[in-house]
């Protein structure tokens, strides 16, 4: 959920600059990834990172910059609706903007703090009034709280529920929504948020916990994202970091990691622009995005590296592996192919594999031979551990049979 905000209440790093404002806006999003949307929204708009990253502590009143306000109604809320007219959408129109950016005017950052805080002398103290969309809403001059009264009138039209929760739909089970997932899905969770409030909890509660969620038409129709696939291979393949007693070997890795993402085009922390990342918006590719000929390449490496030839993370340290034997106890009885490959297939696929991709992947461990010789090569290395001659072969070839399921296109798959 924290990376969900992120790619919803976009600030780019590189734009930003400050560290301590990367920190703080990083810091409330984790924080309250769980909390209430509205709050949420409130503690963005006055955030430093937020007010440095779309000029919202440039906003002073008689030269009201718009740049927040836009994207507040545009991307952070109630999302555009068909276009009515020029600038003028079904959610919003370009008058509410202006007033908007209004009622936003006054907010300062402070380096030397590294806070926010309000300058009532460079705010906007005329009444601000709306369009007919919002029922020509008049809001008064309310000082520091005036952006409060902002949010509460957006808030108050359902649409603003009904965008966030299309957002966590795409997010958690498919980015196509037809009449029928609207009609019975995104609708009712919409009123759902509505009657708790805004509050992500039950809203979560409600749609992981659905029938809907565990119908076998949504598992692997999503590809994975660049996080998903680079902390998901090593979680599931049980790679242990080398923990906080070797804290420079850590931060190597976990740096290590994070590039892996970034040449898939994901970087953390600076999204491409402040719509995000476009595998999560850009119909009608959406996620398939995260695929293509730059990609290929970087993904076949991160796993051939991590589970073959292994990791240096930093100078001086040890090479990081995934474990082969590790990932072979998963398996109740690892000395039967069978059982190890329905194991590993269970696990890494998310559906089982076929006859004909279980035949293909004994041909890693046992080429041309019966399913009893990987019995035999099994119990040779567990009778004799300390032959490193036959742990190395076994090893070899468990790494082998972990990279041909991880370069295979249902892994691709969540």
């Amino acid at each position: 959920m924290g990376s969900f905000w992120h790619n919803q209440f976009v600030i780019e790093r590189d734009v930003v600059t400050s560290a301590d404002y990367n920190y703080h806006y990083s810091k409330l999003l984790y924080e309250q990834a769980l909390g209430n949307f509205k709050t949420l929204t409130q503690n963005i708009t006055v955030n430093t990172g937020m007010l440095k990253y779309l000029n919202g502590a440039e906003n002073v009143a008689g030269k009201p910059n718009e740049n927040y306000a836009r994207e507040l109604f545009e991307l952070f809320t109630i999302g555009k609706g068909p276009l009515i007219s020029e600038g003028n959408y079904t959610n919003y129109t370009e008058l509410d903007i202006r007033e908007a950016a209004k009622v936003l005017t006054g907010w300062r950052t402070n380096s030397t703090t590294n806070s926010s805080n309000f300058d009532l002398s460079k705010h906007d103290k005329t009444t601000k009034t709306f369009s007919e969309i919002f029922n020509f809403q008049a809001i008064v001059n309310n000082g520091e709280n005036e952006y409060k009264n902002l949010i509460e009138m957006i808030f108050a039209k359902k649409e603003t529920a009904r965008y966030i929760v299309r957002k966590l739909y795409r997010w958690f089970v498919y980015y196509r929504i037809d009449a029928e997932i609207e009609a019975q899905i995104i609708e009712p969770l919409a009123t759902l948020f509505v009657e708790n409030n805004f509050e992500i909890k039950p809203l979560l509660k409600k749609l992981l916990c659905s029938e809907h969620f565990f119908d076998d038409n949504l598992k692997g129709c999503t590809i994975k994202n660049p996080l998903e696939f680079t902390v998901g291979m090593l979680r599931q393949l049980e790679y242990k970091d080398p923990g906080s007693k070797n804290l420079v070997a850590q931060y190597g890795m976990w740096y290590w990691i994070y590039d892996q993402a970034k040449l898939q085009t994901l970087r953390l922390t600076n999204p491409p622009d402040v719509a995000g990342w476009p595998a999560w918006y850009l119909a009608p590719a959406f996620n398939q995005l995260w695929i293509n000929s730059v990609t290929i390449p970087y993904k076949s490496n991160f796993v051939v590296s991590i589970i073959k030839s292994g990791v240096r993370p930093v100078s001086g340290f040890d090479r990081q592996y995934i474990d082969p034997f590790k990932v072979a106890y998963l398996a109740n009885k690892p000395e039967d192919i069978n059982d190890l490959l329905k194991t590993l297939t269970d696990l890494l696929f998310p559906h089982p594999a076929t006859d004909e991709q279980i035949k293909e992947l004994k041909e890693i461990l046992i080429p041309g031979l019966p399913d009893f010789e990987w019995t035999v090569e099994w119990n040779k290395y567990v009778n004799d551990p300390a032959n490193t001659n036959q742990k190395n072969a076994v090893a070899n070839m468990l790494k082998n049979l972990l990279v041909k399921i991880c370069s295979l296109a249902e892994y691709q798959l969540i």
